[in-house]
Order: structure tokens, then C-alpha cells, then sequence
């Protein structure tokens, strides 16, 4: 060999830490040079497993939610006073409602745990925010595990309201950052804001009921309106990000509001005097999801945005569509509504905070498809994050 002829550098080989989809065939830059992806260049995934690999379990968990808010606090009180002969029935619906309660509970506390030591360890959120909400959603999480065996008094459920929207403003507001998240940090600057309104509306309710003052019941309601038009305006951003981008969204949106109001005017008919079968049934659900003081809005368009909410989380649990994660957190977010006051509401209102500001400190690629990033989190081995380094 010419000892002048420059030597060829040796051809390297992949990484066997490689993550990507073809580790045999690296990418090039547009230098020539090959741009690999190690196990240690996506420490966000190993860091925060509950956003990259669960994030179907937190549908899951949002799915439960949808469903115990509408039997546990709609469809089984409802089926009381209904009719005659229906006694073994509402026995059923009782024990079922309890059992999806409890699950929802337990499950709930379970995720929350995790999500409070994951925003302990992220070092991207600010050190601030971490002890703010930190302690609000562990308060939260004690509250809520207590309201499973007895009943809270009053001040408790409305701390708990606080302490929840709280949470919900301060994570909502980080996770306008990111624009994957932009519109879940709207929707629950919004519904945290409603929810502070309505956990005041509360208190000023229950001075106005002790002291007997009309005047002051009235102010109450004012303030629950005000709430009521920030949760719509919620609503409506959910339904906008999940038509998003679908085909004939413009038939789609009218044909679900349109079914969503021809069942509120069904329940404002069985809500009339005189009324039975099952719009009675349908029209007493309704008046259950709904508390008092209500807003100064008319019952037929309360109803049909109760609907048109539930229609919403709904869609976002079963929509096969971009964001996981993303659409837990929007389900949990428009189910709570503003009664986070409600222990488990306000848990899951929590859960929702919690993953938001988590999910704003990572890239979009990373939380957008939890089975790709499970996959990837498995695929390396063992130990070598420090190695790859």
C-alpha cells in the first residue's frame, strides 16, 4: 500500500441501541453523514412511561368515566320514583353504579400516584409550578380516596373544587406552549376557570340557603351563568379539534347536534307535569346530571349542552384519531365540566391537568402514538441509556 495514498475510514456499523424504523439503513444529512437515533437521544419516553405506553389506559380510565357519571349520577338516582314494580331493578342499578364508581376510584388514585411522581422528577416543568400543584393534586388525590368511605362536609368538597381548578389553570396555561397541546391547554383554562366560578357559586349558594336570602341565591345564579358560557365555549373547542382535518365534518357536527337537541327537547317534555314512559325517565336523568344552582339559561338549552358534552367526551374515548393522550385529557376535561367539587370529578380533572402539563414538556411524537412509543421503549435493551450515551 502507497504509504502516501490516504487510508479509506472504516465503515461503521449501526448501533445495536439503534430506535427507529430501519436500523439497518441509517438516515443521511445532507452532509453525508449518518444521523442515528439511540436509546439514550429519547430519555423523555423512559422518563415518563405513563405518557408514552399508557396513554390507551388513560382512555380507558376517561371511557369509565363517561360511563359512571351517567349511571352512577344520572340513570340509577333517576330510576327512583320512576314507576311502580321496578324495585329489584333499581337494587342492580345501584350495586352497578357503586361497582363502576369504586373501579373508576381506585384506578383514578392509581394514576394519579404515578403522574405526581412523574411531574416530581420532570425537571423541565418549572420548579414553581411543581410545588404548587404537587400538593393541590396530592390534596386532591387524600380527598377523594376519603370520599369513597364517608360522605365530606361541605368546605371540603369546595376545597377540593379549588384545589382542582387550580391545578387545571396552572398546567392548562403551560400546556398552550406546545401546539400539540394548545388546544387542551385551552379547553382547560377554561373549564378550570368555570370550575373556580361554580366552586364560588357554590359557597355563595350555601350563605344565601343559611341565611335565607333570595337575593343573594340569585347572585349565585349569575355566577353560574357566567361558568356556563365558559364550559360552552370548552365544548366547542373539543368539537372543533376533533373534526379537525375529517372528511365532511360539516355533516357530521349537524347531524350530532341535531340529535343531541331533539333528545333535549324529549327530556324537556318528560320534565313537564303530567309526563311518563320513558321521555319521564329521560327527562328525570338529565335533572340529576344537572345541579343546582343552575344558571340562568333555559332547561332546553342546558340539556343540550350537557348533551352535546357528553356526545364530545364520548367521541374523544372512541375517535380512532391522532392524539391519545390528547384525547383522554379532552374527554376527562368537558366530563368534569364544573362540578369539579365532586371528589372524583375533581380527581379526574386532576389526572387531566397532570398529563397536560406532562405532555407539554415532550415532543408531539412521543405521547402521539402510545403503541409506537411502547414499542420503541422495548425495543432497547436493558442498561443502555447510559451506554449509548
Amino acid at each position: 500500500m502507497d504509504p502516501n495514498q490516504p487510508t479509506q475510514p472504516a465503515p461503521t456499523s449501526t448501533p445495536a441501541t439503534e430506535l427507529g424504523p430501519s436500523s439497518s439503513q441509517p438516515s443521511r444529512t445532507e452532509h453525508g453523514r449518518a444521523h442515528v437515533r439511540l436509546a439514550s437521544d429519547a430519555p423523555a419516553v423512559a422518563r415518563v412511561p405513563w405518557l408514552a405506553s399508557d396513554a390507551q389506559a388513560m382512555r380507558w380510565l376517561a371511557g369509565l368515566g363517561v360511563l359512571a357519571v351517567v349511571l352512577a349520577k344520572g340513570l340509577a338516582p333517576a330510576l327512583r320514583g320512576w314507576k311502580s314494580g321496578i324495585g329489584s331493578w333499581i337494587a342492580r342499578a345501584d350495586n352497578l353504579a357503586a361497582l363502576i364508581s369504586q373501579l373508576l376510584i381506585v384506578c383514578a388514585v392509581m394514576a394519579c400516584f404515578r403522574l405526581l411522581l412523574a411531574t416530581l422528577r420532570e425537571r423541565k416543568l418549572p420548579a414553581l409550578q411543581r410545588l404548587v400543584t404537587v400538593p393541590a393534586a396530592a390534596g386532591v388525590l387524600t380527598l377523594a380516596v376519603a370520599a369513597s368511605k364517608a360522605d365530606l362536609t361541605p368546605k371540603l368538597t369546595l376545597t377540593i373544587g379549588c384545589a382542582s381548578s387550580l391545578v387545571t389553570l396552572i398546567s392548562g396555561f403551560r400546556a398552550l406552549h406546545l401546539p400539540r397541546t394548545r388546544a387542551l391547554g385551552l379547553v382547560l383554562g377554561m373549564v378550570g376557570t368555570a370550575s373556580m366560578i361554580q366552586t364560588a357559586v357554590r359557597a355563595v349558594a350555601l350563605e344565601a340557603s343559611d341565611r335565607a336570602l333570595a337575593d343573594l341565591f340569585d347572585t349565585a345564579r349569575a355566577l353560574a351563568t357566567l361558568g356556563f358560557v365558559l364550559f360552552v365555549v370548552a365544548v366547542a373547542v373539543v368539537v372543533a379539534w376533533l373534526l379537525a382535518g375529517m372528511r365532511y365534518s360539516a355533516i357530521a357536527a349537524g347531524a350530532a347536534l341535531l340529535t343531541c337537541a331533539l333528545l333535549a327537547w324529549l327530556a324537556d317534555a318528560g320534565s313537564r307535569y303530567g309526563a311518563t314512559g320513558m321521555s319521564y325517565l329521560f327527562g328525570r336523568t338529565l335533572m340529576e346530571l344537572s345541579r343546582p344552582p343552575s344558571p340562568l339559561i333555559a332547561p332546553l338549552v342546558r340539556n343540550w349542552v350537557l348533551l352535546v358534552s357528553l356526545a364530545a367526551a364520548s367521541a374523544a374515548v372512541l375517535w380512532p384519531g391522532r392524539d391519545r393522550l390528547v384525547q383522554a385529557c379532552l374527554a376527562l376535561g368537558v366530563l368534569t365540566g364544573v362540578e369539579a367539587d365532586i371528589p372524583v370529578l375533581g380527581l379526574l380533572l386532576v389526572l387531566a391537568a397532570l398529563s397536560a402539563a406532562l405532555a407539554s414538556t415532550m415532543d408531539g411524537s412521543v405521547y402521539g402514538a402510545g403503541s409506537e412509543a411502547s414499542s420503541a421503549v422495548g425495543a432497547a435493551p436493558s442498561g443502555s441509556g447510559a451506554s449509548g450515551a
